[in-house]
């Protein structure tokens, strides 16, 4: 393994590593000051002094809701129908489940340890894991995937796993990543645009970090973005502040808001032919033909020959 990825969202907070010092670019530069000026209006976090209208879903809800955002996000990346993430409930577990929902839309169900239907049971068995007396403390993404590692609970992700963290954790977030930092706050909002929409448009989901809650973007439109969110297919609760909407699995919210104060994101580049390839081998590997048990006979027979690793070639 390489870094911890909590090292490397500090480094938008290393003074070491800010993108010019004394007037001179740093040629270990990460991050750039930006103050936030202009912009939209920073959202009100993910509680329960935002909670507007909510109620149970009925079937034909759920349904209506569906047709309705495949009409107006026709770009999503995921089968609308076909989703059926995992529900966190009350477990303040948002970036945790967030990840194992975006692993499956990512059709990356190799690094989990079971089967999904399985990890869509048992998956607070795998939280607990992260926990200390049954507290998870991850203040981001990045403090979840190091805690996953240390505990685990999943195959190494270090390489299909894109991690990049957007602003500082300290001095008021105003520390943004060199990569995606503009002259302006309007000028970075486009760029943290431009990265994410460009994620989606190659097929990406993406996981975004906003607004103290997280969880999967899988489409977007001229002002919304489309989440595939975690709090159940027969749910439905809009925020005080008319800004974000959830409702049959999935989640609207206004997109320059979610530009302007994303956190982090993480993804899964998608597979290689050569990766596609592998596994499937590795899946016929771990398959052995099933024959008949063989009569008794005086005779020497030959062994019916298994598929095992050391049979492909690859």
């Amino acid at each position: 393994m390489g870094r911890l990825y909590v090292d490397i969202r500090k480094d938008l907070d290393d003074p070491l590593k800010r993108y010019m010092i004394k007037g001179k670019e740093n040629e270990i530069g990460k991050w750039r000051y930006v103050r936030q000026r202009g912009g939209p209006k920073k959202p009100i976090v993910q509680s329960k002094d935002n909670r507007g209208d909510n109620k149970e879903l009925t079937d034909e809800e759920i349904i209506d809701w569906r047709k309705r955002y495949k009409e107006d996000f026709p770009n999503t990346v995921i089968d609308i129908d076909a989703y059926s993430g995992i529900n966190q409930g009350k477990e303040g577990a948002c970036s945790f489940v967030a990840f194992l929902n975006m692993i499956h839309l990512a059709g990356r169900d190799e690094l989990f340890k079971s089967k999904w239907i399985t990890v869509k049971r048992s998956w607070k068995g795998m939280w607990k894991k992260l926990t200390t007396d049954g507290i998870c403390a991850a203040e981001d993404i990045a403090d979840m995937l190091d805690r996953v590692n240390g505990a685990n609970i999943l195959g190494d992700f270090s390489l299909p796993l894109g991690y990049f963290p957007i602003r500082s954790r300290n001095n008021r977030e105003n520390n943004f990543n060199i990569q995606i930092a503009g002259d302006t706050f309007e000028e970075t909002i486009e760029n943290i645009q431009t990265k994410i929409e460009g994620l989606l448009k190659q097929g990406i989901p993406v996981e975004i970090n906003y607004a103290e809650h997280s969880r999967v973007a899988v489409g977007f439109n001229d002002t919304y973005l489309l989440f595939a969110d975690s709090w159940g297919d027969d749910y439905y609760e809009q925020s005080a502040d008319g800004s974000d909407t959830n409702a049959a699995g999935f989640s609207t919210v206004q997109k320059d808001a979610v530009y302007a104060y994303a956190r982090e994101i993480a993804y899964f580049n998608k597979k290689s032919k050569f990766e596609e390839d592998m596994l499937k081998n590795l899946k016929i590997a771990n398959v052995e033909e099933t024959r008949e048990k063989p009569r008794r006979s005086g005779r020497k027979r030959t062994p019916v020959k298994k598929y095992v690793a050391s049979n492909l070639k690859f």
